[in-house]
């Protein structure tokens, strides 16, 4: 039985040089599209186009995710911590290099977070401050012109910018603007379902 010619070869084993660096330096995913209302568009990383996101679609750092205008979206990560979109939302997942950390970038829009106690540190990035937490539910809503205003629905958020930071509690919000200090904080009258 002959072999393999040695043109086939030397094919065989450029195509799996090119191939290799793709499963070598893949990523794990951060979460999963769990639901979807209306139009959602991700931008995979170092890919310029947006095209529509699909429901059980894996999201890795780097990507991007944006609601249309009367469009939803419901996330989930591995830990059981869930993320929504409201409509007109524009997010970016960031990358980090430690695997203790989990971080997003709002750039406008609105989004309500359940953090489940996991052990990793949880965080949203705004044009005007950081919130940081490890497990409770807040709600945050970017304006266009960077101002960012954050309600605790259950827990205790560090909110800071370059110029400061608040410990937020339950049922207690703030704000921030993009170049100041955040106020002092105000009460949320809690939602009653009578």
């Amino acid at each position: 039985m002959k072999g393999f010619p040695t043109s086939l070869v030397i094919m065989m084993i450029i195509m799996l040089s090119f191939s290799l660096p793709v499963y070598a330096g893949a990523e794990e995913a951060v979460a999963t599209i769990e639901g979807i209302s209306g139009n959602l568009k991700i931008q995979r990383k170092g890919i310029g186009e947006w095209e529509a996101a699909t429901l059980n679609a894996p999201l890795y750092p780097g990507d991007k995710l944006r609601t249309d205008i009367d469009s939803y979206a419901a996330l989930i990560y591995a830990d059981g911590s869930q993320l929504k979109l409201n409509s007109n939302t524009l997010l970016k997942f960031q990358q980090l290099e430690a695997e203790e950390k989990r971080s997003l970038q709002l750039l406008f829009g609105e989004i309500w977070v359940l953090v489940r106690p996991s052990g990793r540190s949880f965080e949203v990035e705004t044009p005007a401050a950081i919130a940081q937490v490890r497990g409770t539910e807040f709600d945050i809503m970017v304006f266009p012109e960077g101002r960012s205003i954050l309600t605790v629905l259950e827990g205790k958020i560090s909110f800071s910018n370059e110029y400061g930071s608040v410990i937020v509690e339950t049922l207690e919000r703030t704000k921030a603007d993009p170049g100041s200090l955040p106020p002092p904080l105000s009460r949320v009258e809690p939602i009653s379902n009578g």
